[in-house]
């Protein structure tokens, strides 16, 4: 993955406002490439939920109410792309 190096002189003065730390082009970077990959995780997590749901109807066990309401609100926007996209012309 590459990152640019406007991404990461942004990141550098988010970590430096935010929290008062100065980062090296490197740990920047790093810091980036980690997030991302947190965030993509996080993705195919909610993907693996709402593709469940739409299978089964069910929400997962331990699923709190605002993840349950956002859960299914996704599950009923992907339902409705699919089937606009499965309409004849």
């Amino acid at each position: 993955m590459s990152i640019s190096k406007q991404k990461i002189d942004e990141l550098k003065k988010i970590i430096k406002d935010d929290f008062g730390e100065e980062l090296t082009d490197q740990e920047a970077h790093d810091a980036a490439f980690n997030l991302v990959g947190f965030y993509d995780t996080l993705m195919q997590c909610a993907v693996e939920d709402i593709q469940a749901y739409i299978r089964t109807g069910e929400i997962p066990p331990g699923t709190s109410p605002e993840h349950a309401k956002w859960l299914a609100s996704e599950a009923e926007r992907i339902k409705k792309l699919i089937d606009s996209k499965n309409k004849p012309a």
